[in-house]
């Protein structure tokens, strides 16, 4: 998955500053060579593969620059997408904690409204008690306001799963 991608990416970029260490001390050497042995009758042949090695170096290099660099933006992306998910996780959660406290004021609401036709020695049509206890609040509930909370949460749910496969789409880049 992401690890191994990652790791993949990060041991090539290892193994490439590797080789191009290498072929800087190669071209230090042929260069030393060359100056040493100017009269060499394979002169020619060194100085073609110091080219060569130095165009392969600088291919390398640019390689290397690239994949650096895309480990950079998925990186920075992952993290923007993550803190993205995490921050709409915490709305989702405060909008269901006060949607479940509306919903707890509509059950004391309708336990209030309950209340107000037990009569006294009539079994309550919840518990059979034949005793009552009034406790009644005139509490009234916004609907609008629920309604509000539901369709936020609705919403909520909707980013939180385009989040997750805009996240989703990012760790199939990794792969």
């Amino acid at each position: 998955g992401i690890k191994n991608k990652q790791i993949y990416e990060s041991e090539e970029f290892i193994k490439n500053q590797n080789t191009i260490k290498q072929f800087e001390q190669d071209f230090e050497k042929y260069q030393t060579y060359i100056n040493n042995n100017l009269q060499d009758k394979d002169l020619t042949i060194i100085i073609q593969e110091v080219s060569n090695g130095n165009i392969l170096l600088q291919n390398l290099q640019k390689e290397n620059n690239e994949l650096s660099k895309r480990i950079n933006e998925k990186n920075i992306k992952t993290k923007e997408l993550h803190n993205q998910l995490e921050t709409l996780k915490k709305e989702l959660l405060n909008l269901q904690e006060e949607l479940n406290k509306i919903v707890l004021d509509n059950i004391t609401i309708i336990s209030t409204e309950l209340q107000k036709t037990l009569k006294s020695n009539t079994p309550c049509p919840v518990c059979g008690s034949t005793q009552h206890v009034l406790s009644f609040t005139t509490k009234e509930v916004d609907t609008n306001n629920v309604t509000n909370i539901a369709q936020n949460i609705s919403l909520l749910n909707k980013k939180i799963e385009q989040n997750k496969n805009n996240f989703q789409t990012i760790l199939s880049d990794y792969e």
